[in-house]
Formats: C-alpha cells, structure tokens, sequence
C-alpha cells in the first residue's frame, strides 16, 4: 500500500488501518514506521537489482528525458529507459529523478545523462533518446553520440498552437469561450443555473473546462464542451441578465468546422501518448493519416475562418514530413508487421529503407555467421594443394582470402535479401494486434530480422514517460509547510510535510484544504479527529476550509460567507464558506520567479496564528464578503455592477 497507493509510512500508526488488520488477522502484528521505512528500502534496493539484471540481458534500449522546475524554482532531470525483454514484452523503467544544480548547458545535460546510462549499465546498448524540441537536449544528445528523435507529441501541440494562434478569427471566440467559461467557474449561482438548465434541456451535467494557454488540447476540450453544452449555456446566461456576451450561431459553426479539423489531432495525440506498446514505428502511417484527413475535412469546411485553419495545420508538413528520410523510423515501421512497406507515402524511400534493412541484416550475418555453414575450399586437383603446401600457402594467401571474402559477402547479401523479402510478403499483422507476439513466434524464421525488430521496435514515439515524472516525484511544496507550521502553532503539535507525494500531519482538529497552482495541488482532507493527510493531486480550484467540528458532520450547509479563490487563469472565483469559516485568506508564493496569489476561507482560530514559511509570504485575514479582493479587473467590475443592480433593484 505504501508503494503502490502511496500511502504514508504513518499509516501503521492509524487506530483505524490497525483494526482493520486486527479484524483480518489478530494475530499479526504489525510493523512500526521505522521498522516499515526499512522494509521499503530494502524493496527499493532489491527491485533495483532486479531490474538492472533485466537491462543486463536486454541487446538494445531507448532513452527518454525532459526537465522541468519544482514552485522553488528547482531544476530536476527525469531518464526513462525502454526496452524489450526475452518474452518479446515492451518494459519501461524510470532511471532516475536528479535535482540539477548547474546551468541546463548541453554539456551539463551530457555529463547527467552520462552518469546514469554508467549507474546502470546501458551505455554501450542505448539505440536513441527522445526529448522536446529544446536546443541543449538535442545537443546533449549530439554529444553523447546518440540518435535524436523529436517528441511527436510535442511537435504536434506546436502546429496546432502556432495554427490557432494565426487565425485571427478563431482567437477572438476563445477570448469570448473564456469569459463564459470563467462566469460559469466564478460564480456559484451561474454554475447552480447551468446544472438547473442542463437538466430542463435534458442534457447531462457536464462542467465547462477553462483553457490552458500552453496546451492546445484544452482549448480542443474547452470549445468541445461548450459547442456540446450551447443550449444550457445561453439560457443560463439569459437567466441571470449576465453582461457576458453570448457566442452566435455563425461562431458556433466555425467551432464545429475547427473541432473536426482538430480532431484527428487530438486522436493521434491521444493515441501515442497512452500506448503501451510500439509507438515510434507508427509515426510514419500515423503522419500520413492526418495528412489525408486534414486534406479532406478541409475541402469540407465551408467557414473562412476554419479553411484558414486548416491552411495553417498544413505546417504539419514542414515538421514531419520528413519522418520517411529518417532512417531510424523508416526502419522501425520497415519492421511492423502491421505497417512494413505499405506505409510510405513516397515508394521510393519505402525502397530505400528496404535496402538499408537488407544491408544491416546482412552486416549482422557476417559479423554472426551460422555454425553449419560449409567452409570454403580453393577449387583444383587435390595433388596441387598439397604438394610444396609452405610455398603454396605463402604464394597463394592473399588471393585465396579474397576470394573467401567475396564468397561471404556474396552468400550473406544473398541470404539477408531472401530473409528481408520472405518477410515482405509474409500477411500483414491486424493493426491493433502486437508486433512483439508477431517476431517472437517467428524468431526461428527470421532470425536476424528479429533482432534488428528488437533494436528498432524499442523506440517510444514521446518523451511523455519522462515528463509525467515532474508531476509525481520531488515536489516539495511551500504552502504545505505553511499548513504545518500554522498547526502546530495553534495546537502545539508536531507537524511534518516533506517534498513527498503524501505525507501526515498530526492535529487535534480536522482540515480541509485544496490549494491550486502549477505543477502541484496540495490538500488536506481531515478523515478523523486526529489525522490530516497531505495529498499531492493535479491542480484544480483553491480551497481552504477549516473545519474542526464541521468534519464530523459532512453535510454540513454554507453559512453564507464568500471569498475569493483562485485557479490557474485569475483570482476572481468565488468561494462559498461553511461552518465556522468566517475569515477571508490571501497569502503570496514565489513561483516560477513570479509571485502567485493564494486565496480562500478560513476560520479565526488558523489566522490567529498564521505565520510565513518558505516561499509563503504575507499570509493575512480579513473579515467580509470578498474581502480578499480580486485581481481581474473585469471579474470585479461585473461583481461591483452586480451589487449596484441589485442596490437599484431593491432600494
């Protein structure tokens, strides 16, 4: 549980997991936190050998990294290593998470890199490394003299970003999508009046998604919901006499017309980034793909706006269209069976990896030539070879290598042209089946292919392996420490919070907190009197609820008291209150060199004895409605007309 659901090593202490063991087994008894902590080492150390004696018997492997910085401004390096095991499975381990101390130079990145392909023993077997498209990571892989293969993934969030970004059209309906967007997110009565909408309509109820400046998926999911949610949403907005202008259905056409250009997009992007198998062989068909479906969902848009969309995700040529010259990729789907030499758009560089995959798996057979093969022999009456054999020998030797040469390279190109072209015209493999079942039930038939299957078929497509490891591992967060801290202040407790995924703290009262912002969520949701848990999550709204005796009764209603929270586009939402929450929170973070705003509700007793910890600064309380004002100007401009209405409306 600890390894897996990343429970904290305090668990062992909790009166309620205890009994829970004690009802399954009373006479087990369990193990202290120390004596656990051990316990997961030594899992730790063990499960480490144990993989590095799988990477000792892997012939080739592949490398994914990427970098990013910690809300301390903290640089880590994240390596995953691919490869394909025995049994013809692809396998994935994390090498390591490093801080980084120096400058992200390319010569840094190499010395890194260096040191774990040595810590575990892979240098000599490392086939490829897939990063972004950052000028030191494809430097550093330069001089470590490997093979670089642009994140596919990464490249395609550029086009698409790049593309949206020229249409001047379209960028003017996501600036209106979201401000309807952040109405719905900032306000408790429009969102009550979207639900109650919804469910008149007879549409199910569905939150509408904000988007993410840096990630074009979440302005394809934010438009997507919008378009599905249309009907609910003017009438919600018509309801509520917001100023908030409504999109028109000549918008909403063009937002139909662009989600289908995108579409294949967000598919394939999709696709390769939760692909558990083979994924690099499939960039060349899966190019060719969304080539042949942006051509023609292009003809069929009708919308200025979206055929200029559509001229302008033609870049997708310029940065991929040279995936079939890509030696290493073309031989990668050369050898899919699901692909082979079928993929290519252009025939003649589908000829051209032929023959490269003909060269090497003859280079292969002379370097490992069968053992039964027959040795060659001077042809000529017997008498001749062995009369005067020491003059003979010295006076022949160079010739007869020579032409032993010739017979070799001869048989091993022939053999090699054989195997590569049985293989050719061997049925296709269904395109959702393994190719790796494929070449291990033919290992006997090809058997050089199938090592050149496992050399080439190890290649991931994304370094998104590698970038996921920002979100779980070393995220040491500031506001966590603040919590602590203020804790054990009011209640003079121990409190402890580690840059873990999840940690405990100790109180007499139960909290409730969720606090949002990039690239972690820390909450602390109180489960029992004397137990709060830290849980890193992904961001989400900013929460902070003091509930002490609130907890012991979770229905527990609002007592009419609001605040301001914030979330990953402003700080103008705004936060109903419950229980004994009758104080207004802001607090200020370094981030990212910037200082990010925290915002929520609290109750009296946590801000009598607030303190600054870490990059947490300027912790203060207030009392009133939105008392811990807005930063957007025209959040608080609509909430300011909303009280004058309501002033003339009732007065």
């Amino acid at each position: 549980m600890v390894v897996k659901d990343l429970q904290p090593f305090t668990i062992v202490e909790d009166m309620g997991f205890r009994a829970f063991v004690n009802k399954l087994d009373p006479s087990y008894v369990l193990p202290s936190r120390k004596a656990l902590k051990t316990m997961v080492t030594e899992k730790y150390n063990s499960t480490k050998e144990k993989t590095m004696r799988d990477l000792q018997k892997a012939e080739f492997v592949s490398l994914t990294a990427d970098m990013w910085s910690s809300i301390n401004i903290d640089g880590y390096i994240g390596v995953t290593c691919h490869y394909i095991t025995p049994e013809a499975k692809m396998a994935t381990v994390v090498l390591g998470v490093r801080r980084f101390y120096q400058t992200h130079t390319a010569q840094h990145l190499m010395e890194a890199k260096t040191l774990l392909m040595s810590e575990w023993g892979i240098t000599s077997k490392v086939q490829c490394m897939v990063t972004d498209n950052a000028s030191n990571m494809i430097l550093s892989a330069q001089l470590l003299n490997l093979r670089h293969i642009p994140c596919f993934a990464h490249n395609l969030n550029l086009i698409v970003k790049k593309a949206l970004d020229q249409t001047a059209l379209i960028n003017e309906i996501r600036q209106k999508a979201r401000k309807i967007v952040g109405l719905f997110r900032s306000s408790c009565k429009a969102k009550d009046k979207l639900v109650e909408m919804q469910g008149l309509i007879g549409r199910p109820t569905l939150k509408l998604i904000q988007e993410v400046e840096t990630r074009w998926n979440s302005t394809f999911d934010m438009l997507q919901h919008l378009y599905e949610q249309r009907e609910p949403v003017a009438a919600a907005i018509s309801s509520l006499n917001s100023d908030t202008a409504l999109l028109t259905s000549s918008e909403y056409d063009i937002i139909q017309e662009s989600l289908s250009l995108l579409q294949p997009f967000k598919l394939a992007t999709t696709e390769l980034s939760e692909e558990q198998r083979v994924s690099a062989s499939k960039l060349i068909p899966l190019y060719r793909m969304l080539q042949h479906k942006l051509v023609e969902k292009k003809g069929l848009a009708k919308q200025d706006s979206a055929v200029q969309l559509g001229s302008h995700l033609q870049g997708l040529q310029s940065r991929c269209g040279g995936y079939e010259s890509f030696r290493a990729l073309a031989l990668a789907t050369l050898l899919d069976p699901r692909f082979k030499i079928v993929a290519f758009g252009n025939p003649a560089k589908g000829q051209e990896a032929e023959k490269h995959l003909t060269l090497e798996c003859a280079s292969l057979m002379r370097s490992n030539p069968p053992t039964h093969e027959p040795q060659w022999s001077a042809s000529g009456p017997s008498s001749s070879s062995t009369t005067a054999a020491g003059s003979q020998d010295c006076l022949w030797e160079l010739f007869d290598n020579r032409v032993r040469e010739s017979h070799t390279t001869h048989s091993a190109t022939a053999d090699a042209t054989v195997e590569v072209k049985k293989y050719l015209t061997d049925a296709f493999l269904p395109r959702m089946e393994d190719p790796l079942k494929y070449w291990k039930e033919r290992a006997v038939i090809f058997p050089k292919l199938y090592i050149l299957a496992k050399k080439y078929l190890c290649m991931p497509a994304t370094s998104v392996p590698s970038f996921t490891l920002g979100v779980a591992e070393e995220r040491d967060t500031a506001l966590s420490r603040w919590i602590a801290a203020t804790l054990e202040q009011t209640h003079k407790v121990a409190a402890t919070a580690k840059p873990v995924r999840k940690m405990a703290a100790t109180t007499t009262p139960c909290l409730v907190i969720a606090v949002s912002h990039e690239p972690s969520q820390v909450t602390v949701n109180g489960k029992e009197p004397n137990q709060a848990t830290v849980d890193l999550k992904e961001p989400s709204d900013i929460k902070v609820k003091d509930c002490a005796a609130d907890c012991a009764n979770p229905s527990i209603s609002p007592n009419g008291k609001t605040c301001y929270s914030c979330d990953e586009k402003s700080c103008s939402n705004i936060l109903s209150c419950s229980g004994s929450e009758d104080r207004c929170f802001k607090a200020t973070e370094s981030f990212g060199g910037q200082s990010m705003v925290l915002k929520g509700c609290v109750s009296k007793s946590i801000c009598d004895a607030t303190t600054s910890v870490g990059d947490v600064q300027g912790v203060s309380c207030c009392e009133g409605n939105l008392c811990n004002d807005a930063k957007s100007v025209t959040q608080s401009f609509l909430f300011l007309c909303c009280s004058l209405l309501s002033f003339i409306l009732l007065h």
